[in-house]
């Protein structure tokens, strides 16, 4: 699977689904309307990740999904210089974190609902993997729940035999 690098970005806030904005991004049969393949929305939340208005494609610059697996997801890619590149899975940021060459790195929501990300220059590995805070939290409640409950009732069966002992 080849993912394609993007340009020509429209930071946008959010848009209300009653608004004008909103139609004029959902109609896409005319014109004037975004072109996915060449253009992304980045919400002005993450303005700050963005540093260049346009990101142009070279024939060259290639990104590819080399693994594909429920928590983790990895990516090759070679370019020449820095590019933006939306992926075609969902911004989860309560769960999912990137890295690029084994370094956490920042990724924001593009398009409404993908996830985007600026990208250096050069030959990488990005891997996106799903590490959410809250299952890590309750494997460590599970585990220390189990523990007490092992040491409680080797507790109490020693305490059986001391006593059972004591009484014969």
């Amino acid at each position: 699977m080849v993912i394609g690098f993007t340009y020509n970005l429209k930071p946008k806030k959010n848009i209300d689904r009653n608004s004008a904005d909103f139609e004029y991004f959902a109609d896409y049969d005319t014109p004037e309307t975004i072109k996915a393949i060449k253009e992304a929305i980045i919400d002005d939340t993450f303005k700050d990740q963005i540093t260049k208005s346009s990101y142009p494609l070279s024939g060259k610059d290639k990104i590819e999904l080399i693994s594909y697996r429920a928590d983790e997801l990895i990516y090759k890619y070679s370019a020449n210089e820095e590019k933006l590149a939306v992926f075609s899975e969902i911004y989860y940021p309560a769960g999912w974190k990137a890295y690029i060459d084994g370094k956490e790195s920042d990724y924001f929501r593009a398009n409404y609902v993908l996830r985007g990300m600026i990208i250096p220059s050069g030959n990488h590995e990005i891997v996106f993997s799903f590490k959410p805070s809250s299952y890590i939290t309750g494997n460590k409640i599970s585990l220390a729940s189990s523990l007490l409950l092992i040491l409680l009732i080797a507790g109490f069966l020693v305490s059986k035999i001391l006593i059972q002992s004591k009484s014969e």
